[in-house]
């Protein structure tokens, strides 16, 4: 049975809708992420058998430990969800109570159950007597400055028998961009019986060490820092800096992965995506988005690749 123990002191990767998918998480896997967790899968979708959402939870042996993560706002659907997605042999199971999205919030979902305590126990509760595995959830601080209840949710978690709670040091009003609260993540790191995992503001070593510092958690974890540079694992664990042709190399390994799994299609499709963020500060990387945007094959993003490294 996984620990969460064992990713103490250690960098893990966030659920990124849209952009997490296998591929990406195993070749963070095997760049030093210590675990990773898929994009938000709704536990109403699973209740409902929608194979899209099947999809998102296949998980390659590579990427492990990884978790899956539900999200959903009624208790009997989530222990549903859990008990779906338990099938599917994860590490751990997830749950999101912090995705600020306007589509995820306005169905109550994400960040709204930060509003509501007395709902997001009883999810909690439900999570925990269905799963198999151990439950961790994901949170913010709050819904707004007004109203931070990060520390609450973590005492909450850790009575109803969640395992970890990461804390994104960021209101649902602060999206992505305001300034990290270390203090309320600290506030929650000091509860005892819970492992804390810090969150928010994390794309270098320097960054998660001052994480580590000033909140005291028991790990860190690491989101949009990790597109297009999966590296950064290795930097946060005391390694080299990621070369740009190391990253390329990852480029298409990822892509490598993704065409396995998907097909060349959807996956070639994808990988321009990607291609924005690995390409980021390089030199001529307009030229080598442009020409990138036109191939339908693997085999002719490759060679452009190749070119470009020389």
């Amino acid at each position: 049975m996984f620990d969460f123990e064992s990713l103490r002191g250690r960098a893990v990767l966030a659920p990124m809708a849209g952009v997490g998918d296998s591929a990406f998480r195993t070749v963070c896997a095997e760049s030093g992420a210590a675990c990773a967790v898929t994009e938000m899968v709704s536990a109403k979708a699973l209740h409902y058998g929608d194979e899209n959402t099947a999809a998102l939870m296949f998980i390659r042996d590579a990427e492990r430990p990884c978790g899956i993560q539900l999200f959903g706002s009624e208790p009997e659907v989530i222990a549903e969800g859990v008990k779906i997605a338990a099938e599917y042999a994860p590490d751990f199971i997830d749950l999101n109570m912090g995705c600020p999205v306007p589509k995820v919030t306005g169905g109550g979902d994400g960040s709204a159950l930060l509003r509501e305590p007395v709902l997001a126990g009883r999810i909690m509760e439900a999570a925990v007597k269905a799963s198999p595995l151990p439950v961790s959830v994901k949170i913010r601080t709050g819904w707004d400055g007004e109203h931070i209840v990060a520390p609450q949710f973590t005492r909450m978690a850790r009575e109803c028998g969640v395992a970890a709670v990461a804390v994104h040091g960021r209101t649902r009003a602060g999206g992505y961009t305001a300034p990290v609260d270390f203090e309320t993540i600290a506030a929650c790191a000091s509860e005892e019986g819970v492992f804390v995992i810090g969150n928010g503001g994390l794309n270098s070593a320097a960054d998660c060490a001052e994480m580590f510092a000033k909140t005291g958690c028991a790990a860190v974890m690491v989101a949009r820092g990790a597109l297009g540079n999966p590296l950064v694992f290795r930097e946060i664990a005391g390694g080299e800096r990621a070369s740009n042709a190391e990253r390329l190399e990852l480029f298409l390994r990822q892509t490598r992965l993704a065409v396995e799994q998907k097909g060349e299609f959807l996956a070639l499709r994808q990988a321009r995506k990607h291609a924005g963020f690995y390409l980021r500060g390089m030199k001529g990387a307009a030229e080598l988005r442009r020409l990138g945007s036109a191939v339908e094959t693997y085999a002719g993003l490759e060679t452009i690749v190749r070119r470009a490294l020389g």
